[in-house]
C-alpha cells in the first residue's frame, strides 16, 4: 500500500491488514472499543459497558485477561439471541475479550464488522441493511486514522514541547475521553516550540478524536 492509497483507501480490511505488525496491540485493541464506543448508548448497561471499559483498562495494563474473562462469563451466547441488533452487538463486545495474544487484525475487524451490523440490523429491507451497514465503515475508518497516524514515518516530539500544560491537557482528555480541547492542545504545543505540521494540523482539524489518538499518544509516551 502506498501513502496515497493509504488516505484514499475505503477497504476496511485492507488498512487493518496493512496495520498488523506496524502498530500496537493496544492500539487495535482501542480501534476495536472505539467502534463499540460509537453505539455505547445502544449497549446494555451491564456488563456489556463493563466489558468495554475493562478492556480499555486491560489495554493500558491496569485489568487483567481473567478481568475480562470474568466479565465475559455472564453473557449470553451471541448465537442465542433472537434480536438481530442485540446479537450483532453481543458479538462486538464479545471480541474485545480476547487477550492480547489473540487480538489479529481479523479479531478486530470481526468487532468492527458486528458494529456496522447492528447499525444496519433495525432496518427490514436487506438493500438498507446493506447500505446502512458500508455507511458505518466510513467512521471507523476515521477512527482508525486518529489513532494509526501516518504509518509512513512515525512523528515523534522534541522533549522541550512536553510542557506541564501539554502534558495536562493531553493526560486530562485521554482520561475522561473528551477530546474538545485538542485545538488548545495545539496552541499549547506551538506556544512551547512545537512547528510539526502534522501534529498541529491533526490536532486542530475535523477529525473526532478517541483514546488512542496518534498525538495524544506521543505526549503521554503510550505505545
Amino acid at each position: 500500500m502506498t501513502e496515497a492509497e493509504w488516505e484514499k483507501c475505503t477497504d476496511r480490511e485492507r488498512l487493518l491488514r496493512f496495520v498488523e505488525g506496524r502498530v500496537s496491540l493496544r492500539k487495535l485493541r482501542l480501534f476495536a472499543i472505539a467502534c463499540c464506543r460509537r453505539l455505547w448508548d445502544a449497549f446494555p448497561k451491564h456488563p456489556h459497558r463493563s466489558l468495554i471499559e475493562a478492556a480499555e483498562q486491560y489495554a493500558d495494563g491496569i485489568a487483567s485477561a481473567e478481568e475480562l474473562e470474568r466479565l465475559a462469563m455472564p453473557l449470553s451466547p451471541a448465537w442465542a439471541i433472537p434480536a438481530k441488533k442485540e446479537r450483532y452487538l453481543a458479538y462486538a463486545v464479545g471480541g474485545l475479550a480476547c487477550a492480547n495474544e489473540f487480538i489479529t487484525y481479523r479479531s478486530v475487524l470481526g468487532v468492527a464488522t458486528s458494529v456496522s451490523e447492528a447499525v444496519s440490523a433495525q432496518h427490514g429491507d436487506y438493500t438498507r441493511e446493506f447500505y446502512e451497514s458500508e455507511r458505518e465503515v466510513f467512521p471507523q475508518i476515521t477512527l482508525l486514522h486518529d489513532i494509526v497516524g501516518h504509518p509512513f514515518y512515525p512523528e515523534a516530539v522534541e522533549p522541550a514541547w512536553l510542557t506541564s500544560t501539554v502534558v495536562q491537557l493531553a493526560r486530562t482528555m485521554y482520561e475522561s475521553r473528551d477530546f474538545s480541547a485538542m485545538p488548545i492542545l495545539a496552541d499549547a504545543l506551538q506556544d512551547a516550540g512545537c512547528d510539526n505540521v502534522n501534529i498541529l494540523d491533526h490536532c486542530r482539524g475535523p477529525r473526532p478524536h478517541v483514546r488512542g489518538c496518534w498525538v495524544v499518544d506521543l505526549i503521554l509516551g503510550k505505545e
